[in-house]
């Protein structure tokens, strides 16, 4: 893998290629091996994709090879880890989307194991019934993460980026009808980010989940702009 990222940087790309090829498909043989391959050897990987095309197609050819056994039913231990870590790396969310509805049509079980790694796509979606059990899960979670960002000394606006996932979040409780739930997670936002840019974008995953109540008890929120 090492020399596989040296050739690459002294502009020797076919052989670089040749090299993550090899260290992707042996990784298989040792279990262990996982996580080392969709982080560490996946991202020079891609980079190296970037500058050269060849590498591209056999990320998608790796992906594709994954996603015909997902599909047919058959996939290998690491093949759904594989395929999302790919997809993800390709930032092809669409696919992915068409890859879980034909899965889920199929009443695959394989399609409840994308839905976490689908979760922000499937809410954008409006699929709320196929989010509502990570969303529950996640707002949990939620809690203890959100206490620590109290007193966050960093800037507000990126603050506001850490906070984005958590308004999808609020979007996927309303949309499944979870209010109080939902209710709870605005109130740890506020206590966050009391500020005009958590007001607005509360108000703006409420009007996506079509909840109007949600959004008159938002508007009530006596905000202070930073």
């Amino acid at each position: 893998m090492y020399r596989a990222e040296r050739l690459a940087k002294n502009g020797h790309y076919e052989e670089a290629l040749q090299g993550y090829v090899t260290v992707y498909r042996d990784s298989h043989k040792v279990s262990c091996w996982s996580c080392v391959r969709n982080s560490f050897l996946l991202n020079p990987f891609v980079e190296l994709a970037h500058d050269y095309p060849p590498a591209l197609i056999a990320l998608h050819d790796f992906r594709d090879e994954a996603e015909k056994r997902i599909i047919a039913g058959h996939p290998g231990p690491d093949d759904v880890l594989d395929w999302s870590a790919l997809t993800e790396k390709l930032g092809e969310y669409s696919h992915a989307l068409t890859v879980y509805k034909q899965l889920k049509s199929q009443q695959s079980p394989l399609s409840k194991d994308l839905v976490g790694f689908l979760f922000v796509t499937l809410v954008r979606d409006g699929d709320y019934v196929a989010t509502h059990d990570v969303a529950i899960a996640d707002a949990e979670y939620e809690k203890g993460r959100l206490r620590e960002l109290r007193g966050y000394r960093g800037s507000a606006a990126g603050l506001q980026r850490i906070l984005t996932s958590r308004y999808v979040l609020y979007q996927a409780l309303l949309g499944s009808n979870e209010v109080e739930k939902a209710n709870a997670l605005a109130s740890q936002l506020w206590a966050v980010s009391p500020s005009i840019e958590t007001k607005d974008s509360l108000i703006r995953a409420a009007h996506l989940a079509g909840s109007d109540p949600a959004i008159t008890n938002l508007n009530r929120l006596g905000a202070k702009s930073d």
